[in-house]
């Protein structure tokens, strides 16, 4: 990607300091290169505006932890090589805890519970993933905030860190993520109703714990 206007794009920053950016990524916006390789990603816009940011020459610089295209909400960036490693160890070691939101079809009966289902790429499909018993142990924790007439409102809490791991879950647990374009069969929409609206860490120099919560998406 070359001759990117950084002006074009406006990300809402929630935080910089020299070791880390936390940010509020929007929905439609890949976090790095895909298939698409004209297509402007999250890392492209980061690069043009000049930030700092680690393993530079990759194509992945700075990014320790991803968010879907169609998803939106909290990510942190690495500035710093040692930041990175700092970060990737926590999500290694659990003590990164991030929470969703997201609005799935149908009447989810269970107050809370969780989902302990292997996840696993389908064999044929390889756009989706699906559970399956010889997949990587994945545990999500929902909680059910408001009840609608044919769909629900949740917050999920997801322990492991797999790939659509929400999404399939909830999938498998007969309640997809409304506009959800590959596990749910309906119309989708402009996106699916997913948001990661907490996000908790501790600084990898400071040694302090942040947290960041952004208010529930107007797509909502």
């Amino acid at each position: 990607m070359t001759d990117i206007d950084p002006s074009t794009f406006k990300l809402d920053l929630l935080h910089e300091d020299p070791s880390i950016i936390v940010l509020n990524k929007p929905v439609n916006l890949n976090v790095h290169k895909g298939n698409n390789e004209n297509e402007i990603t999250l890392v492209d816009i980061l690069k043009a505006k000049k930030f700092n940011l680690s393993n530079s020459e990759s194509e992945r610089a700075g990014i320790v932890h991803r968010l879907d295209k169609l998803t939106e909400g909290l990510m942190v960036i690495a500035k710093t090589d040692s930041s990175q490693e700092h970060l990737v160890n926590q999500f290694k070691s659990k003590d990164i805890y991030k929470k969703y939101f997201a609005m799935v079809y149908g009447n989810v009966l269970n107050d809370e519970f969780e989902i302990n289902k292997g996840i696993k790429r389908h064999p044929s499909k390889r756009h989706r993933m699906i559970c399956h018993t010889s997949g990587k142990p994945s545990t999500s924790i929902v909680s059910v905030l408001k009840r609608f007439n044919s769909k629900t409102f949740i917050s999920v809490r997801p322990i492991t860190g797999r790939t659509h791991q929400i999404r399939v879950h909830l999938e498998a647990n007969h309640h997809p993520i409304i506009g959800d374009p590959v596990y749910f069969k309906n119309k989708p929409g402009k996106g699916q109703l997913l948001q990661s609206y907490y996000l908790s860490f501790i600084h990898p120099t400071k040694g302090n714990r942040l947290t960041f919560i952004v208010p529930l998406s107007k797509r909502f």
